[in-house]
């Protein structure tokens, strides 16, 4: 839908706000498909608004600035490496125990003490409850660094809505009916074709060529469609 321009630029820069962070997701093919959709874009965005719109948003996931963002597997090559799946699946449990609301302001917390720090000073990161402090050296022990915790705090959205729709299965009881009110699921209207102003016109208004016989010969008139 992309490609055949279906989006106007602001409902496309939206979507990229909420692909972007899945450069990082666990599973290699929802990488490949993030950076399919990003080429894309920068492909229906063009060279200058590349630069100015989509490039900001893409800087923070790559090891290296880059120029051209159309070829994909360039793309692919300097993205950030991605979030252990040990550690995604950790943390998915963990919401069973603990609040990830505060678990995740807690890591905030921890990567402003850590881009506030001066290089070559160890790191003094602030006290946390025992609780959340289990969770990490938990997560420690699955090799998560500080690179690790950046990557999950930039999955902590898709993170949240897992946990979210879990609170709210638990919470209510399964009929097997999905009905989005109750979901608290807004509803998003996107216009996915553009249409020439002629065709919104009433149907008695609208004239389209017909061949009738007229003497033994076909004559073409224009005749109200039905």
């Amino acid at each position: 839908m992309c490609g055949k321009k279906l989006f106007n630029l602001p409902k496309l820069l939206e979507f990229v706000d909420h692909v972007v962070p899945f450069l990082l997701h666990p599973n290699i093919w929802i990488r490949y498909a993030a950076v399919g959709f990003v080429s894309k874009t920068a492909c229906e965005l063009g060279e200058i608004d590349s630069a100015c719109f989509l490039e900001p948003k893409l800087e923070p996931f790559l090891t290296k600035p880059l120029m051209d963002f159309t070829n994909s597997l360039l793309l692919l090559s300097v993205v950030k490496p991605p979030l252990l799946r040990n550690i995604y699946d950790s943390v998915l449990k963990t919401g069973r125990k603990v609040d990830l609301r505060e678990f995740f302001d807690i890591l905030s917390e921890r990567q402003s003490v850590r881009n506030l720090t001066r290089p070559g000073y160890d790191v003094m990161y602030p006290s946390v409850p025992a609780k959340y402090g289990q969770v990490l050296h938990k997560l420690q022990t699955l090799k998560m660094d500080a690179k690790q915790e950046d990557a999950l705090l930039d999955l902590h959205h898709v993170a949240m809505k897992i946990y979210n729709s879990r609170l709210f299965v638990s919470d209510t009881q399964v009929t097997g009916v999905v009905d989005l009110d109750t979901c608290g699921v807004q509803g998003n209207c996107v216009s996915l074709s553009t249409v020439e102003e002629q065709w919104f016109k009433e149907p008695n208004e609208m004239a389209v060529p017909v061949s009738v016989p007229v003497d033994n010969k076909l004559k073409t008139q224009q005749v109200g469609s039905m």
